[in-house]
């Protein structure tokens, strides 16, 4: 059930071992055959408390095919060129209604550069003003190991090092 306070995606939840993952992120090609993404980079350790600022497995599209591999949770542009522990935006969510606003991410958007986030789920926090906070952990009903696949954005940082956000809607 969808609670107004819960907004934005606070921590991932993906306890799912690599080849699990990559299974439940199968797609038909153009030509009807099913296959699954190739993957790239280090490997994925099943976690269920992920922070921002923390790589995990991002899905997206490269020349026709789909890959997998680990990005970092929390967009950094391209354009900005020092360290990453300069870097002090909060962006590990992004807006959709606001997107094209925001030069950050409308240019991301613009270049094609949208990813799916494969995860069991997400925990936010209610935000009510006085109130104790607690964990609601948001996923798909039903059988467990069932995914939530959350649309995101990406840019290139540095030298192969991919950070990315994850849009939501308000």
């Amino acid at each position: 059930e969808y609670k107004s306070y819960l907004r934005m995606c606070g921590r991932l939840a993906c306890g799912l071992e690599q080849d699990d993952l990559i299974s439940k992120c199968q797609y038909t090609t153009k030509d009807g055959k099913t296959t699954t993404p190739k993957w790239e980079g280090r490997s994925h350790v099943p976690r269920y408390n992920i922070p921002p600022t923390t790589q995990i497995p991002v899905l997206f599209s490269r020349v026709g095919d789909r890959v997998m591999r680990s990005m970092r949770w929390g967009l950094i542009p391209s354009s900005f060129k020092k360290s990453v522990k300069q870097f002090t935006l909060t962006t590990h969510n992004c807006c959709a209604e606001t997107l094209l606003e925001r030069p950050l991410y409308a240019s991301c958007f613009k270049r094609g550069q949208r990813c799916i986030i494969p995860a069991e789920g997400f925990y936010e926090w209610n935000s009510k003003k006085g109130a104790e906070k607690i964990p609601h952990f948001v996923h798909v009903k039903g059988d467990e190991k069932k995914m939530l696949l959350m649309a995101g954005l990406y840019d290139f940082f540095f030298k192969g090092y991919i950070t990315y956000s994850i849009m939501n809607y308000n």
